[in-house]
C-alpha cells in the first residue's frame, strides 16, 4: 500500500474499494498516463482512499504476481511525486474458480493482504451452482466475500430473494455505483435500487476501468443516494463500510425502505 495513514472516519469522505487503474494488467487503463489521469478524478470527486482491485480471471504463476506488485508500487511512487491527495491500496478482484481457496492466500488475495476480506465475482452471464457452497465454506475459515456488482449478473437480475440469502449466510455485497446511475440500462439500475431498498447492499464502489465511460462517480451517487435515503445510509455504503473492509472489521447493515 500507499498511504499517509490519515484516514479517519470522522469525517465526510468516499472510499473505493473496487476500481481497475494498475496500467497493462486488465481491462483497465493501457498506460500509466491514463492510470493517473484516472487517480486524479478520483481524488477530484473526493475519493482519499483506493483500492487497485485488478482481475485475477485464473491463477497467475509468480512471475505475474511479482510484476503486479512492482506495478502497484510504480504507481504508488508516481501518486506521491505529483502529490496527488490520495491513499491506494491493493486487492484483487477474484474470478469465482476451482482452487479459489488458494488464491485467497496469495499476496494480492485480500485487501491489503490482510487475509479478511476478498472480492469475488462470477461471470456475468452465468451463476456457478457450486459458488454458494464453495465461498461458505471460505466464510468458515475466516475468509470474508465480498459479492461484486450481484446485480448485473444475469441469472440474479431480479431475484432479490437469492441475494437476501446470501446475506443471510454470510456473504458481503458491493454493488456498482454505475448500476445505481442507469449506466447499464434501466433493468439493473432498478434491480440495484431494489436491493439497497431491502437492505441487503453493504457498499457501493465505483468498479472504474477509464477516465471516460466507466469513470469515478461517488459523488453523483452520493447525492443520488441521500435524495432517495439520507446521509447517514450514503455515508454507511460510500464511507463507513468500505473504511472497515480496509482495516478487517465488520462491516454494517443499512436499514431497509425508503
Amino acid at each position: 500500500m500507499c498511504d499517509g495513514y490519515h484516514l479517519n472516519p470522522g469525517h465526510q469522505l468516499y472510499i473505493d474499494i473496487h476500481s481497475h487503474i494498475l496500467p497493462g494488467v486488465d481491462d483497465g487503463p493501457a498506460t500509466s498516463d491514463i492510470s493517473i489521469k484516472m487517480i486524479r478524478r478520483a481524488a477530484a470527486s473526493g475519493i482519499k482512499a483506493l483500492v487497485a482491485t485488478p482481475h485475477i480471471m485464473e491463477r497467475p504463476s509468480p512471475a505475474w504476481e511479482k510484476n503486479l506488485l512492482a506495478v502497484f508500487h510504480s504507481l504508488c511512487r508516481t501518486v506521491i511525486e505529483e502529490q496527488i491527495d490520495i491513499d491506494l491500496y491493493l486487492g484483487s478482484e477474484l474470478m469465482f474458480q476451482f482452487g479459489i481457496d488458494q488464491l485467497v492466500e496469495r499476496s494480492f488475495g485480500t485487501y491489503r493482504g490482510m487475509g479478511r476480506y476478498f472480492l469475488v465475482e462470477t461471470p456475468m452471464t452465468q451463476y456457478p451452482g457450486h459458488f454458494e457452497q464453495s465461498v461458505s465454506a471460505l466464510i468458515s475459515r475466516g475468509r470474508l466475500p465480498i459479492f461484486a456488482h450481484p446485480e448485473r449478473i444475469q441469472p440474479l437480475v431480479g431475484n432479490a430473494e437469492r441475494i437476501a440469502s446470501l446475506v443471510r449466510n454470510g456473504f458481503i455485497t458491493a454493488v456498482s455505483s454505475g448500476s445505481l446511475l442507469g449506466s447499464f440500462g434501466r433493468r439493473i439500475q432498478s434491480f440495484a435500487w431494489e436491493l439497497l431498498d431491502l437492505g441487503i447492499v453493504h457498499i457501493v464502489a465505483s468498479d472504474a476501468h477509464d477516465t471516460v465511460d466507466r469513470t469515478f462517480n461517488l459523488d453523483v451517487t452520493w447525492e443520488a443516494i441521500t435524495e432517495r435515503f439520507d446521509e447517514d445510509t450514503a455515508e454507511m455504503l460510500l464511507t463507513k463500510n468500505p473504511l472497515h473492509v480496509l482495516f478487517g472489521e465488520p462491516v454494517e447493515p443499512i436499514r431497509a425502505g425508503r
